[in-house]
């Protein structure tokens, strides 16, 4: 995963011809560190395993997300996590993006197979993609060791009807599902 991140994060120089030093240069270049800080000062853990769900109200679409974190720029890969199925066996998205030192995390994301897509029925679910800005929020400012991440804004790219829009709208650590019942300011 640290390649996707790497790779993606340069500009101007392909990573298949660049030395690995070069590379972590030019990545560490465009991914600047950055300053997070939750309520009590201390740096929120971005990296490892996230559950999401539907926007609240919203129908379930459970997925599953491996973050992976270079200084500021964030990748994941998104995969459905319905009951009874294999992990992705509805749809698989990537998303690279930099967190930003106003708890934010802004950046763009793709849908990379889908069972819409595979079986034919809807082209556009292919080709669905756009932006996302989410934010770093602690719902108890009290035990900052409990972060979630909240769909700010959505934005497809060249889509109509509806088509493309990101459905998951929280994020959360496993073993924290009850920070999807707190509302969301």
């Amino acid at each position: 995963m640290l390649t996707i991140v790497l790779s993606a994060c340069t500009s101007g120089q392909s990573s298949l011809d660049a030395s690995p030093s070069a590379i972590a240069q030019d990545a560490s270049a465009e991914c600047p560190r950055v300053a997070v800080r939750g309520p009590d000062g201390a740096t929120p853990n971005l990296i490892g395993t996230w559950i999401g769900i539907g926007e609240r109200g919203a129908t379930p679409w459970p997925g599953t997300y491996e973050f992976n974190l270079l200084n500021s720029c964030l990748a994941w890969v998104g995969r459905s996590a319905e009951e009874g199925e294999a992990v992705g066996a509805r749809w698989t998205n990537v998303f690279l993006g930099k967190v930003n030192p106003d708890l934010t995390i802004s950046g763009d994301w793709a849908v990379v197979s889908s069972e819409a897509c595979e079986a034919s029925i809807a082209f556009a679910l292919c080709n669905a993609r756009g932006t996302l800005i989410l934010r770093i929020d602690w719902p108890d400012p009290a035990d900052t060791s409990r972060v979630r991440l909240v769909l700010q804004e959505d934005t497809k790219i060249g889509l109509g009807g509806g088509i493309g829009d990101f459905v998951t709208g929280i994020w959360v650590r496993p073993g924290d599902e009850a920070l999807f019942e707190v509302p969301v300011d």
